[in-house]
């Protein structure tokens, strides 16, 4: 049951009505990749996390191939692409994606990993690998640092206190000037979302686009479910937001 709510969750923030019908498969040809890091406190307030202890930092929702007018996914069935072959990840990587990219529902499952890469790893590059694909991912989350990012930027996790997301997108911002990138965007390139109870807003994912080709952020394009709340709650703790 956790694992059907789990997907249902990746269906319902992932994808507009409208793309969930057609499954063009795409060839890989994409302008930039989606690095979505969510916010585990939020997450296991909406689901029932099986994982022992919730991460105190943000976690690898996924990392997608895409462009600026369509939501590549499923590209799948093509000669070179792949299933998912949890045997040949290597196992120093392996511990990693355990860390950095668990499945909150069930920990000891990989069937998570295994969606993202079905989902979108297969459109990424003409002839997907996995390990190159899941250790792009890992390279972005550590040298982005997203949680120790907001901290440097005085945003800490507080339950009683909301932050602005503007505040949080500038100290991302300011990450990307520390490390030298080529571009250092505005801060509208990047976007949160947010689960909504009553009128209050929860941080739930921050989504950043890198361009495919060079190291630097990007605007994002297809900005979907983006939280349109200017102040939202960022969790310290799981909270009963069911």
């Amino acid at each position: 049951m956790e694992k059907t709510i789990f997907l249902i969750l990746l269906i319902i923030t992932s994808i507009p009505i409208s793309h969930q019908k057609p499954r063009e498969w795409v060839a890989a040809n994409f302008d930039y990749y989606k690095l979505v890091l969510m916010w585990p406190n939020t997450f296991c307030s909406i689901n029932q996390c099986g994982i022992y202890s919730v991460p105190l930092e943000f976690t690898i929702h996924g990392y997608w191939p895409d462009n600026k007018t369509i939501l590549l996914e499923f590209c799948g069935g093509r000669p070179g692409r792949p299933a998912f072959d949890y045997g040949k990840v290597k196992h120093t990587l392996w511990l990693d994606l355990k860390l950095h990219w668990p499945n909150l529902i069930d920990p000891t499952s990989i069937s998570f990993l295994e969606h993202e890469w079905e989902r979108h790893g297969l459109c990424d590059t003409p002839n997907p690998d996995q390990n190159s694909y899941f250790s792009g991912a890992m390279t972005w989350k550590r040298n982005l640092d997203v949680t120790g990012s907001l901290k440097d930027g005085g945003v800490t996790p507080d339950d009683y206190t909301t932050v602005k997301v503007a505040k949080i997108k500038e100290a991302i911002v300011e990450k990307a000037k520390s490390l030298g990138m080529n571009y250092t965007p505005d801060a509208d390139a990047i976007y949160v979302k947010c689960i909504k109870k009553n009128s209050d807003a929860y941080l739930s994912e921050i989504v950043i686009c890198l361009d495919a080709y060079d190291s630097k952020i990007v605007m994002c394009h297809l900005r979907i479910n983006e939280c349109q709340d200017e102040n939202v709650y960022y969790l310290s703790s799981p909270q009963n937001l069911k």
